[in-house]
């Protein structure tokens, strides 16, 4: 196995402790390295900057409250805005702002995180971890 770049470096070093010692390893090597677990990087891509600043901070206790509440079907983005005291438009411009993605991709991107963690550390059956994700239930996943 061979890489080129620091990043692709790093990924491939995740890459070979997830095949040698499992995901759950991988992924807490991930998290103490402060790294995705899994990055989809493309040759030359131009990757959007991550976003630190005032409004990061500020979303901050929103996004882990929504984090906790992921398994909740009401957990929609009408409910973020509500939470942060806002209209659904005004709350959509800002989280992008301050995340850098819209709240629904936002949401999105969580529930499949917390699914695949769910297949790779627990014997759940798909229907279960589609459920406690929040992706509803499996043929729901599956687009059927």
């Amino acid at each position: 196995m061979t890489s080129a770049g620091r990043g692709a470096a790093l990924d491939l070093c995740l890459h070979v402790v997830r095949k040698d010692l499992g995901a759950e390893v991988s992924n807490q090597v991930a998290r103490r390295m402060v790294m995705p677990a899994h990055t989809h990087r493309r040759p030359g891509a131009v990757r959007r900057p991550v976003h630190t600043g005032h409004r990061r901070r500020q979303s901050r206790p929103l996004l882990q409250w929504a984090g906790t509440r992921l398994d909740h079907a009401a957990l929609t983005v009408d409910a973020l805005a509500r939470r942060a005291g806002m209209s659904p438009r005004t709350f959509a411009r800002r989280f992008h702002s301050a995340v850098g993605t819209t709240p629904l991709q936002w949401l999105l991107n969580q529930r499949l995180i917390r699914a695949r963690r769910l297949l790779e550390s627990t014997d759940l059956p798909i229907d279960q971890v589609a459920e406690h994700s929040g992706l509803g239930s499996a043929p729901t996943c599956a687009g059927t």
